[in-house]
Order: C-alpha cells, then structure tokens, then sequence
C-alpha cells in the first residue's frame, strides 16, 4: 500500500512520465533548430563563394577585354602590320594598293595583317596557353573563322538596339564560363578593309567577346570543405545537445528518486502515527 501511495503522489507531482517526454520534446526541438542554423550557414557560405568567384572572374574578363580593345585599337591606327612569313598565308583582306608581302634588304619575307587576323592570332595564342578565349566576331562576317555562335548571335543583336555591353554564365566545351562582349564600333580607319554599302563611322561593325573558365578562380574542393566544416560543426553541436540530454535525464532520475524516498518517509510517519 505504501508503494501504491508513493506512485500516486509522485504522479500527481509531475515527476513521472510527463517532464521525461517534455524534455525530450525539447532535446528534438533544439536538434532540429541546431541543424537548420548550420544548414542555412554552409548555403550562405556557399553563396558567398560564388558571388566572390563570380566578382573575381568578372574583373578578369574586363581587363582582358580591355586589354584586346586596346591592342586592336593600336593596330588599327596602324592600319596593318608586317610580321615575319612562316607559313601558308591565312584569308587576310587587305585595302586595295597595300603589297601583302615585302622582301627586306636581308632577304627576309613579310606577310601584312590587318588587325582582325592579329587580334585572332593573339586568341588562338591565349587560349592555348591560357584556357580564356576571345573572339571578334560580327553578323555578316567576312572571314567564315569569324562566324558568331547562338550566344554572340544573341549579343550582336542586342548591340543593334542599343545595348553597350552583354554578360552571362554559360557553358562553354563542358566547363562553366563567363562570357563577356562589348561592340565593336566603325572607325574611318577600317573602310579601308571593310567598304561594306551603308558602313559608316560610328556604326557597329561587329563585337569582341572573352570567355574566361569560372574554374581559374574557383579554389578546388571548396564546397567540400564547406561541407565537412560545417557538419563537423553540427557534430559537435548535437554531441553537446546529447550529454545535456543525459545529464538533464540523470538529474530528474536522481530528483524522483529523492522525491520518492521523502514521500515513502512521510508515508511511514503517517502510518505510524495513525497507529498511535
């Protein structure tokens, strides 16, 4: 009888099975909270480092376009340029009058190039030692070599209605790439080479673009290592959660049973007084 009373008033004193499953309910509660705070710090670190690579990539790709721009711009001025003879010559359209090639006094042979077959001698160059690649390209191109693809194509047409430049991530050979094009305006200088009907100074002629690989800036195994961070983070989290919960358990053991023995020691002083 005296077990049967001490069961009853350690249940009505809210030591049994209640504050065991609140506890419990809390321990889930804070899992589920510690584990969305790392899950929402790794998505932001991750987002991070893509805002910075993209930040990254895109610097480079405007330095290297206005490096071609400027490069261009000088040979233009120059109108062609002789460079030493080394092979078959390639489809170089040249102004009328200008000798395609010269004998120096030496016996050397020069070749003259216009500054589109530079500037595409120059990319083939940097992209074969370098991964980025350029391209002057227009929507009437003379040069098949020149042809635009279905994004410059996009560009070309978006710099006819007035647009001053054209940016976005593509997929280029398999590899994430931003890709980077400015127009090309007309100059006096290039109806030299170009007398197209109704080609006039200040109209755009065509486009430079630079694609430059994403991955030059992307430190490998990046996520990876957000990812094992993060969870060993969590790990250590949840094993605090976990020996709080065990300690926290221990203690309501330790307390029902102090609570036990005090109701089993007021309920011998009640039955012995009663005996009195």
């Amino acid at each position: 009888m005296t077990e049967e009373r001490i069961n009853q008033r350690a249940g009505k004193g809210g030591l049994g099975k209640g504050p065991e499953a609140l506890h419990r309910r809390y321990f889930w509660l804070l899992a589920c909270a510690w584990s969305a705070v790392v899950a929402g710090s790794f998505t932001w670190n991750v987002a991070q480092e893509a805002d910075e690579v993209h930040s990254l990539t895109m610097q480079s790709a405007r330095a290297l376009l206005e490096k071609d721009m400027l490069y261009r711009e000088w040979s233009i001025l120059h109108g062609a340029v002789y460079v030493p003879k080394s092979g078959p010559a390639e489809t170089n359209r040249l102004a009328q009058g200008e000798e395609r090639e010269v004998v120096t006094p030496s016996g050397q042979v020069l070749t003259l190039l216009n500054p589109v077959t530079v500037s595409r001698q120059v990319f083939d160059l940097q992209a074969q030692q370098t991964g980025v690649r350029g391209h002057i390209t227009s929507l009437r191109p003379f040069n098949a070599a020149n042809r635009a693809d279905d994004w410059e194509r996009r560009a070309l047409e978006a710099f006819e209605q007035g647009s001053e430049e054209v940016c976005s991530v593509d997929t280029v050979q398999g590899e994430r790439s931003l890709r980077l094009m400015q127009p090309l305006v007309t100059v006096p200088t290039c109806l030299r080479c170009h007398e197209e009907a109704g080609r006039k100074p200040g109209t755009i002629r065509g486009g430079i673009s630079v694609t430059v690989p994403m991955s030059r800036f992307a430190s490998a195994g990046a996520n990876l290592r957000l990812g094992l961070a993060h969870f060993a983070l969590w790990l250590v989290g949840m094993t605090g959660l976990i020996f709080g919960a065990r300690n926290l358990r221990s203690n309501l053991k330790a307390r029902q049973q102090a609570e036990a023995e005090r109701e089993r020691l007021i309920a011998e002083l009640q039955e012995a007084l009663a005996n009195v």
